[in-house]
C-alpha cells in the first residue's frame, strides 16, 4: 500500500489483510501498535495536506507455517472453477459462431443474401481450326471451259438454298458480276425465317430476336441484321435483358417465384456455367449439375440441385434447342455477341430476307418449287441436279441447306464429303424448337404475374418449372402482350418435347398448351378464352429437318471452322452451322454467306490459265499474268493465248 493512497484504501486493504486469518488460527492478526492513527481513521473526511502523513502500513509478521491446507484448497478451488467456467463459455460462444457462420454461408447461397462469392470463369484456347480444307479452283477462261465441255455453262455460281445465307451469297457474287442461279426448294424465300398474318399481327414461327443490335453504321461493325432491318424500316422494340421481366412459376404450386429465389437461381446458374467453363470435351451439362462442386454450391440441397436443372433446361432448351444431356459442357455457350440491347422484331422478319431478295439484281436469277436432289462437284466444275430431271452447270456451288438437311442426306453429294467434314456434320447437334401461337380473349396471365394498376409491369416470358411427373412439355411463354399489348401467348417446345410433338397432331398439342395454362391459372379459364392458334413444324420440313444447331457433348469450334472450308474445288458450305463465331443465329447465317461469297470471289480473282501444257510447272508466264491450269485442262497454245481478267476484276 503506497503512503499517498486515501485513508478509505488504506483501511480496506488492512481489514483484507487481517480476513486472512480467522479467529482461532495460529496467526493472529497485527498487534495493535500496528493499526493506523486513530484520529486519522476516525475522520478521513479530515485528512488533507494540513495532516500528517500516513506511516507506511507495516506487513504482517511472515508465518512460521504455511496457512491452513483447507482454506489454501479452497483458494484454488475456486480458481479452477472460473477457469473451467469461462473455458466453458468461451467454448459455446465459438460454437455458437461457427454454426451461425454455417448457416449464414448455405442461407446466402440459397436465399440470394450476402456471403456469395461467384466461382472464376476457366479461361482455355477453343480449338477452331478446320480438320479439312480444299482450294476452290481459278476462274476458268472461256477456252478453258470448252476445253471440259463446259461451254455453256447454266451459271457462274449455283446457290443451292433461298434462306439468309444464300441470298447474301447471292448479292455477293452478283454485284461482282458474276452470273448466279438461286434455287429454292420451297415456294417462298427466307429458309428457317417465317412471318405469317396471325389475326392482327404477325406471328414469327422461326427467328423472332435480333440479338445484340447495335447496327455499326458509323464503325463499321456491329449486327448487319440490324443493318437491313434498318433499311427496310422493320418495326421492333426493345427486349428487356436484365431478367427484371421474366417470371417463373414454381412446381408446387405454380406461383411465382420469390426475388431471393431468383437471385439463388441466378448465382446458381452463373455457378453452373462456371464450372462448365473448365469441363473435358466430352462431358454434358447434366453431368456438370451432378458433381460435388456444384451440389455444394446449392447449399448441397438435392432439392435446389433440381429446381437448377428445371431452371436451366427450360433456359438453354430454348436458346440451342438441346437437352442438357445433349449439350456440350465446355462449348454449348461458345459464340460471341454484338453489343446493344436485343431487339423483338414485330413488322415480320420476312421482310429481311425479301429485301435481299430485292438486292439481287438482274444478274441474279431466282427458281422457287426447285428441290436439289443432287449434286456432283470436283475440282474445276460442278452440275446441280434437280429433283424435276434438270443437269445445272457451274464453276462454283455454294450449297447453304441446313445442318439437318446435311446430316439426313436429303441432298446426294458425288463424291461424298470428305471424312473430317462428314465427322463435323455428325457431331455437331441439329436444335429442335417448335411455336405454338395462342391468341386469347383476354392477357389473363399479366395480372396475375405481373401486377395491376401503379405496380403493374409488362412480363415478357414465363417459365414453369413443372413437376417430373407433368409428362408435358411447355416450359416456357413469350408474353406479346409486353411488347404489343394483344392478348397473345407464344408457349415454345424445346429440345425432347418438341420431337414428342411430330407424333401428335395440331389439335393434340394445342390440348396440352391449354393443359398446363389452365394448372397455371385455374381462374382464367384458358380454353374458354382461345381465340385462335399456329404452330410451326420445322422438324417435319423437309428442307429444315430442326431449327437450329447446337454443340452437342464431343464436338467443337473446329467442326464449324471445318464446314466452312471449302470442300472441293467447286463446293462450299454456307450457314448458321458453319458460323464459328455467331452460330445459331440469322447474323451467323448472313455473315457465312458473306463468308463462302468471298471464298468463291478470291478464287476467281486468281490470274487465268493459260499459255502452258497441262501440268507443267513452268508454264508460261507472259510477264506474269497466266498461271498453270488444272492437271487434265487442254489448253491452247500459247500464241492463241487470250490472257484476259475476267469481266468482274477488269481494270
Amino acid at each position: 500500500m503506497n503512503p499517498g493512497e486515501a485513508p478509505e484504501a488504506q483501511a480496506h486493504a488492512y481489514v483484507s489483510v487481517t480476513e486472512r486469518w480467522p479467529k482461532g488460527a495460529a496467526h493472529q492478526p497485527p498487534p495493535a501498535q500496528w493499526s493506523p492513527n486513530a484520529t486519522w481513521m476516525r475522520d478521513a473526511s479530515s485528512w488533507g495536506a494540513s495532516q500528517p502523513s500516513a506511516p507506511p502500513l507495516p506487513q504482517p509478521p511472515r508465518a512460521a507455517h504455511p496457512p491452513p491446507r483447507a482454506h489454501r484448497h479452497r483458494s484454488n478451488c475456486g480458481t479452477r472453477r472460473w477457469l473451467i467456467g469461462g473455458a466453458v463459455i468461451l467454448g459455446a460462444a465459438l460454437a455458437a459462431g461457427l454454426i451461425a457462420f454455417i448457416v449464414l454461408r448455405k442461407r446466402g447461397s440459397a436465399d440470394g443474401s450476402d456471403g456469395y462469392t461467384p466461382l472464376p470463369f476457366v479461361d482455355r484456347d477453343r480449338n477452331t481450326t478446320a480438320a479439312f480444307s480444299a482450294d476452290l479452283h481459278p476462274r476458268l477462261l472461256p477456252s478453258e471451259a470448252a476445253a471440259l465441255g463446259l461451254s455453256s455453262l447454266t451459271a457462274d455460281v449455283i446457290v443451292v438454298g433461298a434462306g439468309i445465307a444464300g441470298l447474301r451469297a447471292a448479292q455477293l457474287l452478283a454485284a461482282a458480276n458474276m452470273s448466279v442461279l438461286v434455287l429454292e426448294a420451297r415456294v417462298r424465300v427466307g429458309g428457317r425465317v417465317l412471318s405469317e398474318q396471325f389475326g392482327s399481327s404477325t406471328a414469327e414461327l422461326g427467328p423472332q430476336f435480333i440479338w445484340g443490335s447495335e447496327s455499326g453504321i458509323d464503325s463499321g461493325g456491329g449486327n448487319p441484321i440490324t443493318s437491313v432491318a434498318n433499311m427496310v424500316g422493320l418495326l421492333r422494340v426493345a427486349a428487356n435483358s436484365d431478367g427484371s421481366r421474366h417470371r417463373f412459376l414454381g412446381a408446387a404450386d405454380a406461383q411465382p417465384l420469390s426475388s431471393g429465389r431468383l437471385l439463388s437461381l441466378q448465382r446458381w446458374t452463373a455457378d453452373l456455367d462456371a464450372l462448365a467453363s473448365g469441363a473435358p470435351a466430352n462431358r454434358s451439362l447434366a453431368e456438370v449439375l451432378q458433381t460435388p462442386q456444384l451440389l455444394s454450391r446449392v447449399g448441397g440441397s438435392p432439392a435446389n440441385a433440381a429446381q437448377l436443372a428445371a431452371t436451366v433446361g427450360v433456359q438453354y432448351g430454348v436458346q440451342y434447342g438441346g437437352q442438357l444431356t445433349q449439350l456440350s459442357a465446355l462449348y454449348f455457350n461458345n459464340h460471341t455477341s454484338f453489343r446493344g440491347v436485343d431487339n423483338m422484331v414485330l413488322g415480320g422478319f420476312s421482310a429481311i430476307p425479301q429485301r435481299l431478295v430485292a438486292a439481287l439484281g438482274g444478274g441474279a436469277t431466282l427458281r422457287l418449287d426447285t428441290p436439289v436432289a443432287a449434286i456432283a462437284h470436283g475440282d474445276s466444275n460442278a452440275t446441280v441436279y434437280t429433283a424435276g430431271g434438270q443437269a445445272l452447270t457451274a464453276q462454283y456451288v455454294v450449297c447453304s441447306v441446313p445442318l439437318g438437311v446435311l446430316r439426313a442426306g436429303a441432298i446426294a453429294l458425288y463424291p461424298p464429303l470428305p471424312e473430317q467434314t462428314a465427322a463435323a456434320v455428325a457431331a455437331l447437334g441439329v436444335g429442335r424448337l417448335e411455336k405454338l401461337w395462342l391468341e386469347f380473349d383476354s392477357a389473363f396471365w399479366s395480372g396475375t404475374l405481373c401486377g395491376s394498376g401503379e405496380a403493374a409491369a409488362p412480363c415478357e416470358q414465363l417459365s414453369y418449372l413443372a413437376s417430373p411427373t407433368n409428362t408435358s412439355g411447355w416450359r416456357c411463354y413469350i408474353s406479346m402482350d409486353a411488347y404489343t399489348a394483344r392478348p397473345v401467348l407464344v408457349a415454345l417446345a424445346a429440345a425432347a418435347w418438341a420431337e414428342t410433338l411430330e407424333a401428335m397432331s395440331d389439335a393434340e398439342a394445342l390440348a396440352s398448351a391449354l393443359a398446363d395454362l389452365a394448372v397455371m391459372f385455374p381462374v382464367a379459364a384458358p380454353a374458354a378464352q382461345l381465340r385462335r392458334y399456329r404452330l410451326s413444324r420445322w422438324g417435319q420440313d423437309p428442307w429444315a429437318r430442326g431449327s437450329l444447331s447446337y454443340y452437342a457433348v464431343g464436338s467443337s469450334p473446329s467442326d464449324r471452322a471445318t464446314l466452312a472450308e471449302p470442300q472441293s474445288g467447286s463446293l462450299v458450305l454456307a450457314g448458321e452451322a458453319a458460323s464459328v463465331l455467331y452460330p445459331s443465329t440469322v447474323h451467323g447465317a448472313y455473315l457465312s454467306g458473306e463468308e463462302a461469297a468471298q471464298r468463291v470471289l478470291d478464287a476467281a480473282a486468281q490470274l487465268p490459265q493459260c499459255g502452258a501444257s497441262s501440268g507443267d510447272a513452268a508454264g508460261s508466264s507472259g510477264g506474269g499474268s497466266c498461271v498453270v491450269p488444272p492437271a487434265g485442262v487442254e489448253t491452247v497454245a500459247a500464241a492463241d493465248c487470250a490472257c484476259e481478267w475476267p469481266a468482274l476484276l477488269s481494270v
